[in-house]
């Protein structure tokens, strides 16, 4: 039997700001390349046989869906405390069919994201 999962969790990784502060003669030389750190919360449902199956989704979609922006996903957590779990009635195949992203930040991660997702 399935369940469904409710999971919150929070990315971590960074982006480069080019030439803060250059002089216009070294623009382009990346001497003046400030590297950033940034984090993305996340809310995702999944559909899934057990806990571990239903992270391994949920790391393999935050992949995919950061692929298409400029910054490094560096690490991916959850907060164990606010899982939500349900039975399923239906005998689907495992996926992801809910997701909720914030815009990524440059704050810390908040400490309740303590768990971390393989990705």
């Amino acid at each position: 039997m399935k369940h469904i999962y409710k999971i919150e969790t929070c990315a971590l990784g960074h982006y480069w700001e080019k030439d803060v502060n250059c002089p216009p003669f070294w623009r382009g030389s990346g001497c003046y390349d400030v590297e950033v750190e940034c984090s993305q919360e996340a809310t995702f449902g999944v559909a899934a046989d057990t806990l571990e199956e239903a992270l391994k989704l949920i790391g393999e979609v935050f992949e995919k869906y950061n692929k298409g922006y400029s910054y490094t996903l560096d690490s991916l957590l959850y907060d164990a405390d606010t899982v939500e779990e349900k039975d399923d009635e239906e005998d689907g195949h495992a996926e992801v069919f809910d997701y909720h992203y914030s815009e990524p930040e440059c704050v810390e991660v908040p400490e309740r994201y303590s768990e971390e997702i393989e990705i």
